[in-house]
C-alpha cells in the first residue's frame, strides 16, 4: 500500500515536563493512537478505535488522526473497504531519537557549556551504564569523524 507522501519534517513542538513517555511529546488521546499505530503498523480509524476499546470516540478519534496528519506525524496510505489506512511517519525509536537530538540541541544553543553538563549530570544519575553508552558513543562518533 503507498501512502500519500504527505510526511513532513515537522517534529513534536512541545516537551511537557510533568507527564511520562511518549505522553510528554503529545496529548493523551494523541499518544494512545500514537501507540496504537506504532503496535497495528498501520490503520484505519476503526481499528484503532477498536485496540483503544472507545468505539463511543469513533469521531474524535478521527478528528485526532486527521490533526496528527495535519502535524506530519501520520500519513494517509490508501483505503481498505472505503475507510481511510493511517500509519505513524516515524517508527516510536526515530519519533524519540529525533526529539531528542532537537531537544538537546535546543539546550545547548540556549544554555552553551552549562547545557553539556546538565546533560553529563542528568546521564550519571541514570546510572552507570547510561555514562557509559555516551562515552561509547562519544567515542564512535569520534572514531567516525576522523
Amino acid at each position: 500500500m503507498g501512502c500519500d507522501g504527505m510526511a513532513t519534517e515537522r517534529v513534536v513542538q512541545a516537551y511537557k515536563l510533568d507527564r511520562s513517555g511518549i505522553g510528554r511529546l503529545f496529548g493523551e488521546l494523541e499518544a494512545s493512537i500514537m501507540e496504537a499505530l506504532w503496535t497495528l503498523g498501520e490503520g484505519t480509524v476503526a481499528s484503532v478505535s477498536a485496540l483503544l476499546d472507545a468505539p463511543q470516540q469513533y469521531t474524535t478519534i478521527q478528528t485526532v488522526m486527521n490533526r496528527l496528519v495535519e502535524k506530519g506525524m501520520l500519513e494517509r496510505c490508501g483505503r481498505t473497504g472505503g475507510a481511510v489506512v493511517y500509519r505513524a511517519v516515524r517508527s516510536r525509536d526515530a519519533l524519540i531519537e529525533r526529539v531528542s537530538r532537537d531537544l538537546v540541541a535546543s539546550l545547548l544553543a540556549d544554555f552553551g557549556n552549562a547545557g553539556v553538563a546538565g546533560m553529563v549530570d542528568a546521564v550519571e544519575q541514570a546510572g552507570p551504564e547510561q555514562l557509559d553508552a555516551l562515552e561509547a558513543q562519544i567515542k564512535a562518533r569520534r572514531r567516525a569523524a576522523r
